[in-house]
C-alpha cells in the first residue's frame, strides 16, 4: 500500500474504529498506536505533505478499567496456595505496586527501613529496567509501607538470599509476568467464581 494512502483521514478513522471495536486492546494500548501512527507520518513528511487531523482519543465507558475491591481481592487470594504465587499476590494487594516493580524487587530494597520497600527498578516483559514506569530510580526511589505480617513472611522468604538477588524468582529465573496473570490470578478468580480483573 502507498504510505500516501494510509495518510487520508478517512483511513485513520476507519483504523480508529477497527481499535476501539476489538476489546482484546486497552484504551492505553490504542492511544499509543495512533500516536506511533501520528509520529510515522509526522516523520515522513518528504512523501506526506498533508497529514490529516487524528481523531480525537475517547475512553468508551464499557471498556474502562475494572477493579477489584480488597475483600474480592482477599476471597481470590484464598485460593491461591504455591507459597510464591501467593506471597507476590499478597504484596501487590498489600502495596498496590505494579508487576513489573514487584518482579524486579531485589533483597537490598528491604533493608532501608523496617516495614518499608524501595520502588526503583522494574520488568519491562523479561527486561529489568533500573527505572520504574514513573521514573523512579535508585537515586530518586519512591517507598511504599508494607503491613508487619507480610513483611514477616518478606523476611522468611528471603533468608539466606544476597542483597542483589530478586524476592521473587521461579526455578532460578525472574518470576515471569504470564504466570501471575495468566497462570495464577485467572485461575484463582475462576476457583473463587469472580471475574478475571
Amino acid at each position: 500500500a502507498d504510505i500516501r494512502d494510509i495518510a487520508k483521514k478517512r483511513k485513520i478513522q476507519e483504523f480508529y474504529e477497527y481499535l476501539i471495536t476489538n476489546h482484546k486492546l486497552a484504551d492505553k494500548t490504542i492511544k499509543d498506536i495512533l500516536s506511533v501512527l501520528h509520529n510515522f507520518l509526522r516523520s515522513n513528511d518528504d512523501i506526506i505533505t498533508n497529514i490529516p487531523g487524528f481523531p480525537k482519543f475517547r475512553v468508551n465507558p464499557s471498556r474502562q478499567k475494572k477493579w477489584m475491591d480488597r475483600e474480592t481481592q482477599m476471597h481470590v487470594l484464598s485460593f491461591i496456595t504455591e507459597p510464591t504465587d501467593r506471597l507476590a499476590c499478597e504484596v501487590m494487594i498489600d502495596t498496590k505496586i505494579r508487576l513489573g516493580e514487584m518482579r524486579g524487587l531485589k533483597v537490598r530494597d528491604m533493608v532501608f527501613q523496617k516495614y518499608s520497600l524501595m520502588i526503583c527498578r522494574a520488568f519491562s516483559l523479561d527486561e529489568l529496567r533500573e527505572v520504574t514506569k514513573e521514573g523512579h530510580h535508585c537515586y530518586d526511589p519512591r517507598f511504599v509501607d508494607v503491613s508487619p505480617d507480610i513483611w514477616d513472611k518478606l523476611e522468611r522468604h528471603t533468608a539466606g538470599k544476597g542483597l542483589d538477588d530478586l524476592i521473587f524468582t521461579r526455578h532460578g529465573k525472574p518470576y515471569p509476568k504470564a504466570r501471575l496473570n495468566d497462570e495464577v490470578w485467572r485461575s484463582a478468580c475462576k476457583r473463587a467464581g469472580v471475574e478475571f480483573v
